[in-house]
């Protein structure tokens, strides 16, 4: 009989065990906010506004429609993030330093190697262009300026690349235009935004000039590239308009950078130290191969050339070259100039924030990103 009664009260014991324990599992969830997770195969939930490696979902989905359906405008969610003490930013900040081939090169305009009045010593443009490409792809350039980049070496150079390279302007907004342009490898960066500027060119006549926004498809970096041809003194003297064009693009400059973006200039400037000192003394840039201006003055490299490579305050180069190759296999008359840029990683990453929008997802950073 007692054997009996005790095998009872252990039963009814092991019952209440087993109730008291299912009770906090399903008490607890509720009071640690609900952080139980997922089942195997469900989606975790996403919030609407969320840090660096947070996922996304993809547009046309249930989950997608169901964030953005109440999200706030582009402009509420700049002042609720505001007040957190973040700015916008173009993406998701990236969290390693980028380095970047990047080149200048005026690659002599078709139209001084053929007519009567053609330079002898020059094949025609189309001739040239193998060889020209064959000089970027030995110094692994993805993004180039290139000045004098008549119609015909724009065909010439898309034919040549396969569809590897992407021009900006090109001839898609006329002949004039096409002379200075921006190309970049498909594979390696997209334009987010293209954008012409004017300069006094010859005879004071406006002539736009190429700026993009490119973004890299691998680490998100973000950088403004701009390509110029300031006048050089054919039919006068034209260094007025030199002035006047230096001081245009160092207040473009200044203000593509003011949000902390990376910018790099390329181009002809038909000057030396009549461009280096005052340009970046006005726009804060310095250049690949060692032309600043600080505290103590205008410091110059040993050597100037007419073509130039500058970059602002968040960008560092190396391996800098001047390659008279290109001279000397009477490609151009001008050297090839090429640098690698580094672009920064942003150091406090960990801080951004993206936020749902009813413009889709935007990113914000404490201001000071790099």
């Amino acid at each position: 009989m007692r054997a009996q009664l005790r095998q009872t009260l252990a039963t009814v014991g092991l019952v209440l065990v087993l109730v008291l324990v299912g009770g906090a599992l399903l008490i607890a969830p509720r009071l640690a906010g609900d952080k139980t997770p997922p089942a195997a195969g469900a989606p975790a939930p996403t919030p609407t506004t969320g840090a660096p490696g947070t996922a996304l979902p993809s547009p046309g989905t249930d989950e997608f429609d169901k964030i953005f359906k109440d999200a706030p405008s582009p402009a509420a969610l700049r002042r609720t993030m505001k007040r957190k003490g973040l700015v916008p930013v173009g993406g998701p900040p990236p969290t390693v330093s980028l380095d970047v081939s990047v080149a200048s090169f005026n690659v002599l305009g078709a139209s001084h190697t053929r007519g009567p009045e053609r330079r002898k010593r020059f094949a025609g443009a189309l001739a040239r262009v193998p060889g020209q490409v064959a000089m970027l792809d030995q110094r692994s350039v993805t993004i180039a300026g290139l000045q004098e980049f008549q119609t015909p070496q724009v065909h010439g150079f898309l034919a040549r690349t396969r569809g590897q390279w992407e021009v900006y302007p090109g001839v898609s907004m006329g002949p004039l235009l096409a002379d200075n342009s921006l190309a970049w490898r498909k594979d390696t960066w997209e334009a987010v935004e293209r954008r012409i500027v004017e300069i006094p060119y010859f005879g004071g006549n406006p002539r736009g000039m190429p700026y993009v926004l490119l973004q890299n498809r691998t680490t998100g970096h973000r950088v403004w590239v701009a390509n110029f041809h300031n006048p050089a003194n054919i039919g006068g003297n034209f260094a007025r308009f030199r002035a006047a064009a230096l001081s245009i693009e160092a207040q473009l400059a200044k203000r593509l950078g003011a949000n902390g973006t990376p910018v790099i200039f390329t181009g002809d400037m038909n000057d030396r130290q009549a461009f280096a000192c005052p340009f970046t003394a006005e726009s804060g840039m310095h250049s690949a191969d060692g032309a600043r201006t600080d505290a103590a003055g205008c410091h110059l490299p040993p050597r100037l050339n007419v073509d130039w490579i500058l970059g602002n305050r968040k960008v560092r180069f190396s391996q800098f070259l001047a390659d008279f190759a290109a001279q000397h296999r009477r490609l151009t008359d001008h050297p090839l100039i090429t640098a690698v840029a580094t672009l920064p990683a942003v150091s406090n990453a960990a801080e951004c924030r993206f936020g749902a929008s009813t413009k889709g997802y935007l990113w914000f950073c404490p201001r000071t990103r790099h």
